[in-house]
This record gives C-alpha cells, structure tokens and sequence, in this order.
C-alpha cells in the first residue's frame, strides 16, 4: 500500500491530567510472546501468545466481554500481565540453556493463544477474533484442542452478538440463491488467494468490522481459515434484528474515572510522566515522522477499514531507549493500529527521557495522521 498521506503530530510525552483524560476513554494493549516451556516430565512445550488486549471501552473495562474471552481460551485472568505468565505456567519453565540431546518431537507440544481485534466503534461495539489451538505430539500429556470465534460485543447493552445475532446464516444456506451470491461475495473480498465453496465449510461470524464492512471466515475443521470482507449493505433482508438496532445505536459516552497507574509498581519501575529532558527518536537523520512514514506497512484492504483519521498510540520508553507496553489508546481501525504497533515494536532504540541526569522510564503518546491517497 504505497499510495498513502501520513501527517505526523508531534511526540507527546505526558504531562498533567488535562492529558490523562483526553486519552483514557480506550485502551487496547498489544504483547506477544514465543516461548519454549519444559514441564517436570521433561517434555517441550513451543507457546505462541498474541494478544490485542481491550483494556478500557468507555473509560472502564467491560467484565462481560473480558469473560467471553476467558471463557474461549479456557482462563480466569483480566489483567493481561497476570494472564500470560498464567499460560506459560500451565506449560512449564522457559527454556534456559541449550539442549544436550534432541528433543523426542512425540513429546512436543506446539500453543497458540490469539485475541485478535477486527472492528471498532468507539462507543458502540467492538468486534473480536478469539483462537486457541493446542496440538500435541503423540506421547505428549496435553490435550488436543482448538477454539476459534468471532463476535461483537454491543457496549451501550454489555451483550456478546454472535454471528447469528448479525446475519441470518440459516436462511441464506437454506436458500439457494442467497448461498450462492453468499459464496460470489467471498471469494470477491477475500484477504488472501484463496476460491471459496461454501459446501463442507464452517463459517464463522460475520462480524463489522465498521457499519459498511462485515468479515467473514471460512474454512474446515483442522484446516486454515481464509477471511473475506464484504459490503454490509448487500446483506440488508437478512440482518438480524439485534445488529440492525446495533447500526442504528448512538455511541456511549462513559464516565471518565480516576485510573490506577499500574505501570508504576516500585521504584526501579516507576513510569514518569513528567521529566527534564523528554525521550526522543531520531535514526539515519530521520525524525520520528519520517521513520513511521519510510516503515508502515499496511495491507491492500484497509481501504475497506478507513480511508482517514487518527490514531494515538502509548508507548512505555525504558531507560535503555527500548519500548514497552505499547497500546493504542484512540483507535483508528484495526489494521491501521496493528500497523502502528508492529513498527513500534521492531523500531530502533530510543534516546531515553532524563530525569536530574539520569536516565528513567517514561510514558509517551505518538499521534499519526492519515488519509488514503
């Protein structure tokens, strides 16, 4: 995607609550992990974690929707730090040094866990891929499972709507002529090469990925899903009562709330919102913007998603210029923000925020403009 305008806002390190209010409404935070596990039977477990954690909606998180999810990855957990140390556990110790012997693949055991965001309204809804798949080895003592989900949680009624509850799926099987623009429609808007018949397949969904786009996936029990987007305008005489009064919904405002600074857990962890001399970015001789603007990469379909807006980014700088915690704390799409944050998270090192001259942890926000040439 080359044709593209992006207009860079300054860095904006934290100061004040003027600044703490206009940014708190959202928050989804964005971690990944790869980690080789060994348990006490000695056997090797390979763990995937990707995780686009919805933190806040409307100032406070949703207990009903983090439920939902716990529910499909088969955990308890809201925070998200908590969480995944909890799925590493249940796996064993990091590996730690190097192996004497090959490893008996029977005993392997490959992990993955994906909560994945697909559309936002702010306000209004937020659509979630969830996925979690566990495939042993034959002499392993993990059970083989897989879990894989898409819905939409409705914020103003804090209900969960499965695709059901978004398209009638039933009636447009049942009906030959329906099935078969159902089919022409997907293969037309899928995100990758891929011919789809609807005959054996296992849809899930759809859900909007905004009120004119639903995405749809497709594919066959133990095989790789394909996804598809499609207008959701073609689909009007089978929508479901409940997702025709989620398109017609006005956003909720939520009550802002004093929010608990849990970036700041001791001393040698503190984050500063305030410091004498703010963290910086510059690389090559390239300012922040035209890094973003050299390295974005965004997939053909975002056209689909947004063609222009802005999207705040949140940004944990460490003492030694690398960055953490990273959140996109006023969405754009999910495309757009994932873009953002795979940058982040593979760019240079920063030069650290000082305090009384030393380095030290800071909070920064990183706005980006864009509009679709």
């Amino acid at each position: 995607m080359k044709r593209i305008l992006f207009l860079m806002g300054l860095l904006l390190p934290v100061c004040g609550a003027k600044a703490q209010n206009t940014v708190s409404r959202t928050c989804v935070r964005y971690e990944q992990r790869h980690v080789v596990c060994t348990n006490e039977k000695g056997e090797m477990n390979v763990v995937d974690m990707d995780f686009e954690w919805p933190e806040r909606l409307c100032y406070v998180a949703q207990p009903i929707l983090l439920q939902h999810i716990n529910a499909l990855l088969g955990d308890t957990c809201t925070a998200l730090d908590r969480k995944i140390a909890a799925i590493q556990a249940r796996y064993g110790q990091p590996l730690q040094a190097k192996l004497d012997t090959i490893p008996d693949d029977s005993r392997f055991c490959y992990a993955t866990y994906s909560v994945r965001e697909v559309g936002l309204q702010e306000g209004r809804y937020i659509s979630m891929r969830v996925e979690k798949q566990v495939q042993p080895g034959a002499n392993s003592s993990q059970k083989q499972e897989h879990r894989l989900e898409l819905f939409v949680y409705d914020i103003a009624n804090q209900r969960i709507l499965q695709g059901k509850d978004v398209l009638k799926t039933e009636e447009i099987m049942e009906n030959p002529a329906a099935s078969f623009y159902l089919s022409e429609a997907l293969t037309k808007g899928l995100l990758s090469d891929y011919a789809v018949s609807l005959d054996a397949q296992k849809l899930y969904g759809p859900v909007p990925v905004n009120d004119g786009t639903l995405l749809m996936e497709v594919g066959s029990e133990g095989k790789p899903t394909v996804q598809s987007m499609f207008p959701t305008a073609d689909w009007t005489y089978f929508m479901a009562s409940k997702f025709k009064k989620l398109l017609k919904s006005k956003p909720v405002m939520g009550t802002p709330v004093e929010q608990s600074d849990t970036l700041s857990t001791a001393d040698s962890l503190y984050v500063y919102r305030q410091t004498d001399v703010a963290a910086s970015f510059s690389w090559c001789g390239k300012t922040l913007g035209q890094y973003i603007v050299d390295n974005l990469v965004l997939p053909p379909y975002i056209k689909n998603e947004v063609l222009s807006g802005r999207a705040l980014a949140r940004v944990v700088v460490e003492r030694d210029g690398s960055l953490s915690h990273l959140s996109v704390v006023s969405p754009l799409s999910p495309s757009f923000d994932r873009g953002i944050i795979a940058l982040l998270a593979r760019m240079p090192k920063w030069s650290p925020a000082l305090k009384n001259g030393q380095a030290v942890r800071s909070l920064c926000f990183i706005p980006v403009n864009f509009r679709l040439q």
